[in-house]
């Protein structure tokens, strides 16, 4: 009987331990605009921020997916994109940051 019981607790441990282990494909990810303009249509993948005004942070979003496609449009009508990664537990937060002269930046929190 011992030895079921150890065996189940076994089990157990091991599936709790695979699940919490899983890889999280869900990241908070929020943008940042210093860039010269106001950026319009601002996206990462399929998520939208809309438009963020300079010198604005939005709030965090959740991004599907590690690899990530950042694209945004500036007041004038400069496109600006960026192809890039993301990883990390899902505790992970991210800001994708719009530079003074348009270039895009990802960074860990």
């Amino acid at each position: 009987m011992n030895k079921i019981l150890s065996g189940g607790l076994v089990l157990v441990i091991t599936l709790l331990l695979t699940i919490s282990c899983t890889k999280n494909n869900k990241y908070h990810i929020r943008v940042r605009n210093n860039y010269s303009e106001t950026l319009n249509n601002v996206n990462i993948n399929t998520t939208s921020y809309g438009t963020v005004e300079i010198g604005s942070t939005t709030d965090y979003k959740t991004v599907e997916n590690d690899a990530i496609t950042i694209t945004a449009i500036s007041r004038s009508g400069i496109h600006l994109t960026l192809r890039d990664s993301v990883s990390g537990n899902r505790f992970a937060k991210w800001t994708v940051r719009f530079d003074i002269t348009g270039i895009i930046h990802v960074e860990q929190d």
